[in-house]
């Protein structure tokens, strides 16, 4: 399993927090860190099993602020994590662990469910935002933490995710529910899904 994530400065310590609970529990997994020049500076070459990826095109972002300036920043981000992923290629004999940067690890995840990625495209967890947002508008699954087993499912994830204002879903997250319509999953009770926001 290889876990895909994006850094930037602003992010840099919660990267840090969860490449280390992850390596805890999954010593022997890879890491690619897709980062601005801030943290490929620091991360290339410091850390085991950790691929650091420069892209100077990738800067702080984010969506949930509702500001403009900050939106277009995250949304890069997205696709070149889609990018990253979909050159990286997904099987079930080595499936991509799409995580963002604010989980952490207080268990492992079990082998069973791993290797049970022969039998799904996607291992998929429930997002449960504690009444912040409506789940319905987006998305039932945390598109933030999920392992990908076929690469069809990130072909189709991102079509519909670089179209996402059109189709009037929510970014990545809500696109991922409606992408896995066509797809098999095993869905993961929620306890495997914890966010420093939660």
């Amino acid at each position: 399993m290889r876990l895909v994530a994006a850094v930037t400065k602003s992010c840099l310590k919660d990267f840090l927090l969860m490449r280390k609970t992850f390596s805890l529990y999954h010593p022997n997994d890879s890491i690619h860190a897709l980062c601005d020049k801030y943290c490929y500076d620091y991360l290339n070459g410091n850390f085991k099993n950790l691929t650091a990826i420069l892209d100077s095109e990738i800067n702080d972002g984010e969506h949930v602020s509702g500001d403009k300036d900050n939106l277009k920043p995250y949304l890069n981000i997205l696709s070149k994590k889609f990018d990253l992923c979909l050159s990286l290629g997904a099987t079930p004999e080595d499936p991509i662990f799409w995580c963002d940067v604010d989980q952490i690890f207080v268990n492992p995840i079990e082998k069973s469910i791993i290797e049970g990625s022969k039998y799904y495209d996607a291992i998929v967890t429930p997002h449960y935002s504690d009444d912040f947002a409506d789940e319905k508008t987006v998305g039932f699954f945390n598109g933030g933490f999920n392992i990908i087993c076929n690469s069809n499912l990130f072909k189709v994830w991102k079509h519909l995710y670089d179209r996402y204002e059109e189709l009037n879903l929510y970014y990545d997250q809500k696109a991922l529910e409606v992408a896995l319509r066509s797809f098999k999953t095993l869905n993961l009770p929620i306890n495997y899904n914890f966010g420093w926001w939660k």
